[in-house]
């Protein structure tokens, strides 16, 4: 459940999810698809709202780091981990920039 993520947090989700969907450089149906159904697990009602204010402050790839840098609490990280980790496999194997961008986050924040 997302409820436990201040909305700081909730911004970096949502951008990092877009990334990670766009890793590979293609975007399917099948990932919004995916994308809905981890979003209502989740209960992240206001991801739009989130991902627009991610996208007015992180303009490239030094601001979406700074951004995650941002996201301090132990227990925050670990619930961004796992969505993020989800998502990356519902599509099977992952992709090698999509595990490249999960190992990094979980590089930077020792998880």
């Amino acid at each position: 459940m997302i409820t436990p993520l201040s909305k700081r947090e909730r911004v970096f989700l949502a951008g990092a999810m877009k990334s990670m969907m766009l890793a590979d450089g293609r975007f399917e149906d099948q990932e919004l698809k995916e994308l809905d159904v981890l979003l209502r697990r989740l209960n992240f009602g206001d991801y739009e709202q989130c991902l627009a204010e991610f996208e007015a402050t992180a303009k490239d790839e030094d601001s979406f780091w700074e951004e995650a840098a941002t996201v301090k609490r132990p227990e925050a990280r670990e619930i961004i981990v796992n969505a993020l980790r989800e998502l990356m496999l519902h599509e099977g194997i992952p992709e090698l920039t999509e595990g490249h961008l999960l190992n990094r986050i979980k590089t930077i924040w020792k998880v």
